[in-house]
């Protein structure tokens, strides 16, 4: 499945750590589970695991 997301600046403690933050209902949306990986295409290829972004943070 392929959907197109916009990538924003993550938080710092996620740098470098292989990490990119969802909110709920796109994780919903996507049918992916926390701690599943997924492809991020940009400059080159990267995996990342899936984290539900903090409750706090908008869609």
């Amino acid at each position: 499945m392929d959907e197109e997301l916009e990538v924003v600046k993550g938080y710092p403690s996620d740098e470098a750590r292989g990490v990119v933050r969802l909110h709920q209902n796109t994780l919903d949306r996507l049918e992916i589970e926390p701690e599943d990986i997924v492809l991020i295409h940009g400059r080159r290829p990267t995996p990342v695991h899936a984290q539900r972004l903090d409750f706090v943070d908008p869609e």
